[in-house]
């Protein structure tokens, strides 16, 4: 037989200290709606948020995060759309070819990203395109960063396949 040492102490509940539920989370939360890139807080009741939101819920596969302090929308782990206010200014970020990112920064209304224009990032200004672009524009960018079998639900959606 072992020595296994001197007997544990008795279990005594009341030493430990119970965790409690997290609070809810505020929509207005600044976690959760951080600032943008010119220090601006984005509304998260924005009717433009709200918008982009239903669209890009309908999307198969998508999940709203808020990793850079603005509401992103992603496909899988890759991103396909981002809320921002730009100089006071709601603006959704797109990803584009190359060639269709010219094409549009060409355009009132449209710019490269300064971080991530490089790669196709472009800032789509809502009070300024309208919504039938923006949902055509999103979609492409889903199209975009979306893995293949994703693609094929999006097409079923849209009567494409």
């Amino acid at each position: 037989m072992s020595d296994l040492g001197p007997p544990a102490e008795p279990f005594e509940p009341e030493r430990f200290e119970v965790p409690t539920a997290p609070e809810p989370f505020e929509a207005d939360d600044p976690e959760l709606f951080g600032a943008g890139p010119d220090g601006v807080h984005p509304d998260p009741e924005h009717e433009a948020l709200d918008r982009l939101r239903s669209f890009c819920a309908m999307l198969p596969e998508t999940a709203e995060v808020n990793p850079f302090g603005h509401p992103t929308f992603r496909v899988a782990t890759k991103t396909f759309a981002a809320f921002e206010l730009v100089a006071d200014r709601p603006a959704v970020l797109v990803k584009t070819t190359p060639d269709e990112q010219a094409a549009l920064v060409a355009r009132p209304g449209f710019t490269a990203d300064p971080d991530t224009g490089h790669h196709g990032w472009t800032s789509v200004h809502l009070d300024e395109i309208d919504w039938d672009e923006v949902d055509h524009l999103v979609i492409a960018s889903y199209r975009l960063v979306a893995p293949p079998e994703y693609v094929t639900q999006l097409d079923g959606l849209l009567g494409a396949g």
